[in-house]
Formats: structure tokens, sequence, C-alpha cells
């Protein structure tokens, strides 16, 4: 990938990127969970799913502050998936804010 094209990398690992979401990894994102082999993998309902599906489910992450990285190998910028944190609704009194991995 050019330097043009690398995306926006918020961290990085020995080996992995991690980035926000975009609407280019949607894309590929949609082709995956096409791909039936990789939608039962992910404990998802097989069926077709559009670019309408993408973009609510895109919205449902950001009006639930839910927090999701594209998942990229470091030396290539490929995506490779998504990971995210989903925000928990905090216990009374806490003064700690909980996320799912």
């Amino acid at each position: 990938m050019s330097d043009a094209a690398q995306p926006i990398i918020n961290f990085t690992s020995e080996q992995l990127a991690f980035g926000p979401m975009t609407p280019e990894y949607r894309v590929q994102a949609l082709e995956w969970i096409n791909d039936f082999a990789v939608s039962a993998s992910r404990a998802m309902t097989i069926r077709s799913y559009t670019s309408d599906h993408m973009a609510a489910w895109a919205e449902r992450n950001r009006a639930n502050n839910d927090i999701v990285f594209v998942i990229y190998e470091q030396a290539t910028f490929r995506p490779i998936g998504e990971a995210g944190f989903t925000v928990q609704p905090d216990p009374p009194n806490s003064r700690v804010r909980h996320y799912d991995w």
C-alpha cells in the first residue's frame, strides 16, 4: 500500500496496526460477511447482507458509543478484521468505565 493510501493508525503491536472504522473498510467487511464460511465462524446469521446492513451496523455502533477498530497487518496495512469495545452501563456510584472487548 502506498503512503498516500495508508490508513489512519491509532496504535500498533509487533505485527498489527489498529485504526478507525472507515467506509472503505465496510466495503471489505461486506465481502467477508457474505462469505458464509466467514460469517458462520463469527456466529452470525447465515444470510445475504447489503451495504445498507453495514451502514446500519456502523450507525448502531456510533449511537451506542461502541469503539470499533479495523485490524491491519502492519507490514502491508492490509485489513484482516475488526475488534471493538462495547460500553457497558456503569454500576451506581462507580468511578470506573466498563468495556467489553
